[in-house]
């Protein structure tokens, strides 16, 4: 009779073996199994090793995104359901960085954040060019090599935190996004840094609030065919 193989602690898709429990018919080791999801199932060794069971069921359910592409992001693995019933992924940013991304937002999330920082620094340099400011390491908006605005990240977490984690347009909460909720200057005014002129939004509604008041400043209406 061969050994038998102790599995306590390997994944196997979204399943986690946590202990032997007992031997079957056949001879085969059953594993007690935790899920990604919180379940608990009992698999045998030859079913966890092949692949046959990667989860306690709730795979069958959901759309398999593994391996799938969303901009700079690869979804790598099936992590949990939301607490709004949306399922999360581990994705791989081309940067490198992992982030927890649900299904519902991975259409909208192209990166880990990366896009949006080099496409902010890109503005901020363009800015400085246009006002005749400092480069680089001389200008006080230049942070670990991109050019920010006035917002510090505590100053941003501070203002997340007041609205509760929370979009104030579409009222997902931080958690299902999978990914830090923006800071948004109300009056368009990157200056005007009063917590009053603050809000926090997910990417889409930042994307549309901007959208709109460049509508504005160009002095064109919102119709339902231009979006």
């Amino acid at each position: 009779m061969s050994r038998m193989i102790d599995r306590s602690g390997k994944r196997y898709g979204s399943l986690t073996a946590v202990e032997y429990v007992y031997s079957d018919n056949n001879g085969r080791a059953c594993w007690q199994c935790v899920c990604d999801c919180g379940n608990e199932i009992v698999v045998s060794s030859p079913n966890l090793q092949t692949g046959n069971t990667k989860s306690c069921g709730c795979l069958s359910l959901i759309k398999d995104r593994t391996g799938d592409r969303y901009g700079r992001l690869v979804a790598m693995r099936y992590t949990h359901t939301g607490e709004r019933g949306n399922a999360c992924w581990e994705c791989k940013c081309d940067c490198g960085n992992i982030s927890i991304v649900s299904s519902g937002s991975l259409q909208d999330t192209q990166s880990c954040g990366c896009l949006q920082r080099e496409a902010a620094s890109r503005i901020g340099k363009e800015y400085c060019v246009k006002k005749g400011e400092n480069m680089g390491v001389a200008n006080p908006n230049f942070r670990h090599g991109l050019y920010c605005d006035k917002l510090s990240s505590d100053e941003r977490e501070e203002i997340r935190k007041r609205d509760n984690y929370t979009c104030q347009d579409c009222n997902k909460h931080q958690d299902e996004i999978g990914r830090k909720l923006d800071v948004h200057h109300i009056d368009g005014d990157d200056e005007n840094s009063d917590p009053s002129n603050l809000i926090t939004l997910c990417h889409g509604c930042h994307n549309d609030r901007t959208w709109d008041m460049n509508q504005i400043r160009n002095g064109r209406t919102k119709t339902g065919d231009e979006r």
